[in-house]
């Protein structure tokens, strides 16, 4: 979005300024919901060759489920692998990373609802 001043106008001269996009109580949730990673990727970080061994390690309760955006289209968010492949490195028990997913599943929630209400606040509406 550019601002034209107007003083400039008047004087012939067209200086644009780039204003600072306004912060919204949702931009970090959509940050790191919209930073999704796709299987292969998550395959490579977990350092597993086929796509079965994701969908294992979400059976086990070792990776959080698939955000599905579409029939053909789902991804990891990037924080949450992050996390759990930092847990995996530092030596984390199976059962202390289960909690882990737990709680990143739990943040899931937390966070919609926070979104929610405050998308919700902006036009007027209540939850």
């Amino acid at each position: 979005m550019s601002i034209v001043h107007f003083a400039d106008c008047v004087a012939g001269i067209q200086r644009f300024t780039v204003a600072p996009r306004p912060t919204h109580p949702t931009q970090n949730f959509w940050k790191m919901i919209m930073e999704l990673l796709r299987n292969p990727d998550v395959r490579s970080r977990f350092g597993v060759r086929s796509a079965s061994s994701i969908y294992n390690l979400m059976n086990e309760g070792l990776l959080t489920p698939a955000i599905v955006l579409g029939p053909r289209l789902s991804g990891w968010p990037r924080h949450e692998v992050e996390a759990i492949v930092a847990a995996r490195t530092a030596g984390f028990s199976k059962d202390r990373v289960r909690q882990l997913v737990k709680d990143l599943i739990g943040a899931r929630e937390v966070r919609a609802e926070q979104a929610i209400k405050a998308a919700l606040a902006t036009v007027g509406g209540a939850v």
